[in-house]
């Protein structure tokens, strides 16, 4: 309905003279100005991309995706809203220039063997962390319970840290989690406030994942590709150590 609308206020004119070719078939009245290449169609209060491509096998929307204006603010949340759901970058200045970005990680460890699991978070979004648990799900199994911080323990003057606190007490985040945690039956407990001790055995893990990669890395730059190499191989050094003594 939202999108009817925009495109009936901003396509006014180019609506009226497809119907009207719609009612005489006067090609004169196909013609709709800068939609005209476009082939255009008016169906349903929805206007259309028409064109031959309605002979393949598709759906009706693949067949005739949907106009919008570029410069209208509908138009504008739509796009933020993919960009979002699907971690777009956005197009950089010089495409041959790389371009430098944060990189998390999320690291997992298995309380009776202290077996490690390292996972990329491509940053500190709700969307990101969620995915981080479905790849350890799927990877891994579904675990009955999640130990985690408190994330009153992320408050510091350390930057990186301050921004775990905020994504922690998102309510979007607290709510996604929610929702992946319930129909999984997994049980979240969070430790007590500003007690860091309770989380030894996860924070022995972080410990020496850094001590790997500041070794490896130093100050270089990784892509996504060579830092997705590099945990792996961290990873199953850690899971090669001796159980016991």
């Amino acid at each position: 309905m939202i999108v009817s609308l925009v495109l009936r206020q901003y396509y006014a004119d180019d609506i009226k003279q497809i119907q009207r070719y719609n009612i005489t078939q006067n090609m004169d009245h196909k013609c709709v100005g800068d939609l005209r290449s476009l082939n255009p169609i008016y169906e349903s209060g929805i206007l259309r991309v028409g064109g031959r491509i309605k002979h393949a096998n598709l759906t009706f929307g693949q067949h005739h995706p949907i106009m919008l204006p570029l410069k209208h603010h509908v138009t504008k949340i739509i796009i933020n809203d993919f960009h979002e759901t699907y971690l777009h970058i956005g197009p950089s200045g010089n495409p041959r220039t790389p371009v430098s970005l944060k990189t998390y990680i999320a690291l997992f460890i298995f309380m009776v063997t202290k077996a490690v699991h390292i996972e990329l978070a491509v940053d500190l979004s709700t969307q990101a962390f969620i995915n981080v648990l479905k790849c350890f799900v799927a990877r891994r199994g579904v675990p009955t319970q999640i130990h985690s911080d408190n994330a009153t323990n992320f408050i510091g003057a350390n930057s990186a840290l301050h921004e775990l606190y905020v994504l922690f007490n998102q309510r979007d985040m607290k709510q996604a989690l929610s929702d992946y945690c319930l129909p999984q039956e997994i049980k979240w407990h969070f430790i007590p406030a500003r007690s860091p001790e309770f989380g030894g055995v996860w924070e022995a893990g972080i410990k020496s994942t850094k001590h790997h990669i500041t070794r490896v890395v130093g100050d270089g730059r990784f892509t996504y590709d060579e830092w997705n190499t590099l945990v792996a191989q961290i990873e199953a050094i850690l899971n090669s150590r001796p159980l016991v003594p």
